[in-house]
């Protein structure tokens, strides 16, 4: 008797190139401030899309990338987004003449960003527990609070992008605070004795509201 060794080639059908409907794909939408244009993310792409008529951009184009998490600067001036093109979760910047560069050197997972008002700061939280501002200017970053407990994912700019409302998260109840992001400093809002969350500023910037 004598050993036969057979080798069957695969086509691997699944690794070919194909074209994907990705209208039923859109995880994540930014309107633009003029309203002219939609920042969209699909299958790990970001994408330029018309509100009415017009091209749709494939701005990032990145099959060996998982781009998500896009929002146009509230100036108009490009968008920021989260992409994972260098290894690792980061916040890019692309400004209104399509010039790029990364702003975060994070290790690790970014979960949700929220530009400021003024377009001078993205609050930032990721998987390791912490709140972050960033200055979009500089890179500089500036982290806010690390929990003990859990992601900290609730928090809201006021109108003038001078404060940033967050919940903080105890292993009791938990507290909304205040931070001022000119001079770091932090009052809390509420006490202990009920649980808060969901902290949101009237659009004149005078009242803080939140649930309790």
């Amino acid at each position: 008797a004598k050993k036969l060794s057979f080798y069957i080639k695969n086509d691997i059908p699944w690794s070919r190139p194909e074209w994907k409907e990705l209208g039923s794909k859109i995880n994540r939408v930014s309107l633009s401030p003029n309203g002219e244009r939609v920042l969209a993310v699909a299958r790990g792409d970001l994408f330029s899309i018309p509100a009415k008529e017009g091209v749709t951009y494939n701005l990032t184009n990145s099959s060996n990338a998982n781009d998500k998490i896009g929002e146009w600067a509230p100036n108009g001036d490009g968008y920021a987004y989260v992409t994972d093109k260098d290894g690792e979760f980061n916040i890019w910047y692309v400004n209104g003449a399509g010039e790029e560069r990364r702003l975060t050197n994070v290790i690790g997972h970014i979960l949700g960003m929220e530009w400021s008002p003024d377009s001078k700061w993205i609050a930032w939280n990721e998987k390791s527990n912490t709140l972050n501002v960033l200055e979009v200017a500089t890179g500089r970053n500036i982290e806010v609070e690390r929990s003990d407990f859990r992601v900290m994912s609730d928090y809201n700019w006021s109108p003038d992008g001078k404060y940033l409302a967050y919940t903080r998260p105890q292993s009791g109840s938990n507290l909304v605070v205040l931070y001022n992001v000119e001079s770091g400093e932090k009052v809390v809002v509420t006490d202990e004795w009920y649980d808060s969350l969901q902290p949101s500023f009237s659009s004149d910037g005078n009242y803080l509201l939140f649930g309790s």
